[in-house]
Formats: C-alpha cells, structure tokens, sequence
C-alpha cells in the first residue's frame, strides 16, 4: 500500500517529504543511533525510530515508483517506434488499445 500512496503524488512532493522527515528527525534528536548513543534509553528515541522508519519505506516505495516509470516509458516508447513503422493505421490503432490495456486501461468502443 505504501508503493499505491506514493504513485498517487508527484516525485516533488516525495521528494519534500522525505526533506521535512530529515528535518523532523534531526529536530528530535536524531539520527537514533546518535540520540540512543547519547541516551542509552530506546524509549528516549522511539519517536525518532519511527520517523526512519517512515522514510525508510518512503525511500523504497519512492525508488520503485521511479523504476516501475522509467520501465514504462521505455516500453510506450519501444511501441511507438514500432508504431511509426506500421504502414496500417488500423493495425497502429490495434496496437495503441493493446498497449494501453497492458498498463491497466480499459478501451471502450464509442456507442
């Protein structure tokens, strides 16, 4: 689920938050090993493990994101220029529905 949240918002706004965790968690202390170095207490620094935590999985989910469109894109582009070498629109056409039904979209024929 944390990769379905991440695509649903731009890289920026990933990127912003993944800055404020960083400040949230220098802000409280952190990083834990350095507060947990100084406290010697986990209690003293649960707050500051979970907001790792946090950017941890955000980090990830953010890496696949990246990886999954850069995958994309390669393949829309891969079927374009096979596209533009088609001579039959209507073969063109076939493979523009194939295509987008392959990444999820569903193509309804006009009434």
């Amino acid at each position: 689920t944390a990769l379905r949240s991440v695509c649903q918002v731009s890289p920026q706004v990933r990127q912003n938050v993944i800055a404020w965790l960083d400040e949230q968690i220098v802000a409280m202390g952190g990083p834990a090993e350095e507060a947990y170095a100084e406290h010697g207490d986990l209690d003293e620094v649960e707050d500051i493990l979970n907001l790792e935590r946090v950017r941890a999985v955000l980090v990830a989910a953010d890496e696949r994101a990246a990886a999954a469109t850069a995958a994309t894109l390669a393949s829309i582009r891969e079927t374009i220029a096979t596209l533009d070498a088609d001579p039959d629109p209507a073969d063109a056409i076939a493979d523009a529905i194939a295509l987008l039904e392959s990444h999820g979209y569903r193509i309804t024929p006009p009434a």
